[in-house]
């Protein structure tokens, strides 16, 4: 049987290398992210600032919220459905050879009229609610969204 000659690096050891230091480095991102603490909440996208809002009301503002939406259940439906038309009609766009681009804008107009329509119904009950909060809730709210802005990294402002 043939010894390897010291110092030669071989196939393995080359791997146990690679895999040890991926390990150390997947366990150090893993111990940051736990002793820094969960970060700030990140919200983007359609309806992004009215989550902001909900997200910071006081608990028992946020449950009333909450009911109110569930008051209007049928017509959140049928907004879903409208939704998943439009999500459909665009994907049948997309795949459509010739491929038309009056089409693909004219089904972008009316998704963002959608989440224009769904942004001021959420405006709406957000406002109800307010304005239907106590001195002392609003005062909360307020403070809860002043924490929230603070914990946002600086290059998100």
């Amino acid at each position: 049987m043939t010894e390897q000659p010291a110092g030669k690096w071989t196939g393995g050891r080359i791997l146990l290398i690679v895999s040890l230091s991926l390990n150390l480095i997947l366990i150090g991102l893993v111990v940051g992210a736990l002793l820094r603490g969960p970060g700030p909440v990140r919200i983007a996208g359609p309806g992004g600032e009215f989550r902001v809002l909900e997200r910071t009301l006081p608990e028992e503002e946020r449950q009333a919220l909450r009911a109110d939406m569930r008051s209007q259940k049928g017509a959140f439906r049928a907004k879903r459905r409208e939704l998943e038309n439009i999500r459909q009609n665009l994907m049948n766009v997309l795949r459509t050879e010739p491929f038309d681009p009056a089409a693909l804008d004219a089904l972008l107009e009316r998704q963002r009229q959608f989440w224009a329509g769904m942004g001021a119904e959420g405006q709406a009950l957000m406002a109800t609610r307010i304005k239907e909060m106590s001195p002392e809730n609003r005062k909360r709210f307020a403070d809860n969204l002043e924490n929230w802005r603070k914990q946002r990294k600086p290059r998100d402002r």
